[in-house]
């Protein structure tokens, strides 16, 4: 098995089109549009206007993230990006409450974290992660911000943003609480 990820372009629109429509958008019908917008321009009911928003993010931007594959089976996507792509956190009250320090030290963002349902339970979400890491450092390197959510008494579960013990088995380190469950964690990578 041959596990690569490439950058998500136009030109790759359809591989990630494929693994989304599969699973109905993806939770709920998101798309992987939630962050990359503003919080006046999503509207949860409008499911199909999802899937455009993130291909005019992708048109726009030139990227949102990567796709990771298995020989050339689109199976997993990581949405990782400059962090004026992943635009919903500037407009956070809790994010613009963190100290100056910590907001101006920011250039990526990861934000998501999928693989396809019948790849799951294979570890195939740190190769995803690691992918995103390697994507980062061959693109310039930087501070990388992450938003695991934590919640007060309950398991730490990996969800569709990672956990906190995931983060910290990879070397991010808390930041400071952005929302009554969300938290910024975040690790300077080296540029390649």
């Amino acid at each position: 098995m041959d596990f690569r990820y490439e950058k998500l372009t136009l030109a790759n629109w359809e591989d990630f089109y494929t693994l989304f429509q599969k699973h109905k958008g993806v939770r709920g019908g998101c798309w992987c549009a939630y962050y990359l917008v503003r919080p006046k321009d999503f509207v949860f009911a409008e499911k199909d206007r999802h899937r455009e928003l993130h291909y005019q993010h992708v048109k726009q931007f030139g990227s949102t993230g990567i796709i990771m594959y298995l020989d050339d089976l689109p199976v997993g996507y990581c949405q990782v990006a400059k962090y004026d792509v992943i635009e919903r956190f500037d407009y956070s009250k809790g994010y613009n409450a963190l100290p100056e320090a910590i907001r101006q030290e920011r250039d990526w963002r990861i934000s998501c974290l999928f693989v396809d349902k019948d790849q799951r339970k294979r570890g195939l979400a740190s190769k995803l992660f690691q992918f995103a890491l390697e994507h980062i450092a061959g693109n310039g390197g930087g501070w990388v911000e992450v938003f695991p959510f934590e919640y007060p008494g309950m398991p730490d579960k990996f969800q569709f943003n990672g956990s906190v013990a995931f983060y910290r088995k990879n070397g991010f380190e808390m930041s400071g609480k952005i929302g009554k469950s969300e938290v910024l964690m975040r690790k300077y990578i080296a540029k390649a």
